[in-house]
């Protein structure tokens, strides 16, 4: 049995409160929030005060507070000796990130990333045919990210859109989907070009909603990546269309739970559950929620055994890719 202890408990924290709550070997056993009214029901140590929740016993922190104190806190919990699961991004920069590995190896303790995406059924499927060499060499991906966030979704804090805090689209929306290129591909290799624009969030984000940019993984393959939060009213589309010389994929739908093209050499597509359900916001639907799985892996890692899909490493060179994807950003 595990004590669990849970920083910010906005919309995400509480998608992680549930979670522990529903897994047999957890105990939530502390939270921490600067707003009382948050935590005032939930059934363990109450406090809003960081230094006094670190005091708890505990065997692993949560932190799902905003982007900007991923790092710090990560990194005062990995000195009193806790491990630490960290909500997407890792940071959001890469020397943070680069000292959040540097202070969990030195104090032996494991660091995870909230990389759910990975887990999805649809995902391992694409992996499966990357690892298998079914599509032969792969030459070009597009990636499409059409998604709204708009007063809805801003009203409801006072540090999202605000660029020293939430850091940009690409981190705040979007890096599940750089993510996922680099568990497919491996790290950055080159950045070609990028460009931004702010067509229709100028009042509620002080960076871009739209952008696309074009890059070279490790692996030799070519990304072109284009997204926005101006997407009218709901998300329209999440897509990674993958061009190999064996054959084209596409996976997409808000979620991307749907195949919408697949034609392979001699290949027929096995019977998969590609559907996921989706985390809820007030007025919309967000990115996927697997969150369990993670959890799932990370008590594996917790028991002695090396992890199969979550890749910290990786958590960190996607922070690397953004921020070089940000540094085109004037």
């Amino acid at each position: 049995m595990y004590k669990v202890g849970i920083v910010g408990l906005g919309f995400i924290g509480q998608k992680h409160l549930q979670v522990v709550q529903n897994m047999e070997n957890l105990v939530l056993t502390a939270v921490c929030d600067i707003q009382k009214e948050k935590i005032r029901n939930v059934n363990a140590y109450q406090t809003t005060n960081y230094e006094e929740f670190l005091e708890q016993s505990l065997d692993f922190v949560v932190i799902a507070t905003p982007n900007y104190l991923h790092a710090s806190q990560t990194i005062r919990a990995l000195e009193k000796g806790y491990h630490v699961l960290c909500e997407k991004p890792l940071a959001i920069n890469s020397e943070d990130a680069r000292t959040m590995l540097e202070v969990a190896r030195f104090y032996q303790r494991k660091l995870f990333c909230m990389l759910q995406n990975r887990y999805s059924p649809i995902v391992q499927w694409i992996k499966s045919l990357i690892i298998n060499n079914i599509l032969g060499k792969v030459f070009w991906v597009q990636v499409n990210c059409f998604w709204n966030r708009d007063e809805r979704y801003y009203s409801h804090s006072d540090w999202k859109g605000k660029l020293w805090q939430d850091g940009g689209v690409l981190y705040t929306q979007f890096s599940h989907f750089t993510d996922i290129l680099i568990y497919l591909w491996g790290h950055l290799s080159t950045l070609d070009y990028a460009q931004f624009w702010n067509f229709n969030r100028q009042t509620l984000i002080e960076f871009e909603d739209t952008g696309t940019f074009n890059f070279r993984l490790a692996a030799g393959v070519h990304v072109n990546f284009n997204y926005t939060i101006s997407s009218y009213e709901k998300n329209l589309e999440s897509s990674i269309t993958i061009f190999g010389e064996k054959g084209t994929v596409k996976i997409g739908g808000q979620y991307m739970n749907e195949v919408l093209a697949c034609q392979i050499q001699d290949y027929q597509i096995p019977s998969i559950e590609f559907s996921v359900s989706p985390n809820q916001y007030p007025g919309y639907q967000g990115s996927a929620s697997n969150h369990q799985w993670v959890y799932e892996e990370f008590i594996k890692v917790l028991g002695g055994k090396e992890p199969q899909i979550a890749s910290v490493m990786d958590a960190f060179y996607s922070v690397q890719l953004i921020e070089e994807v940000y540094k085109r950003r004037v």
